[in-house]
């Protein structure tokens, strides 16, 4: 089961992810990536979901 995501640019070519209708079952690690023409950068983030 998927939720809808959606992302959005930013100030200064900043991205931004926004998960809409975030649930329990929608925590743990996310990875972002980016490539191009300089190379690739990754970073991961933990997200943790709580309430309802």
């Amino acid at each position: 089961r998927r939720h809808h995501a959606e992302e959005a640019e930013g100030t200064r070519g900043l991205f931004t992810l926004h998960i809409l209708a975030a649930e329990r079952t929608d925590t743990g690690f996310y990875t972002c990536k980016a490539v191009n023409e300089y190379g690739t950068k990754q970073c991961e983030a933990k997200l943790e979901v709580r309430g309802k």
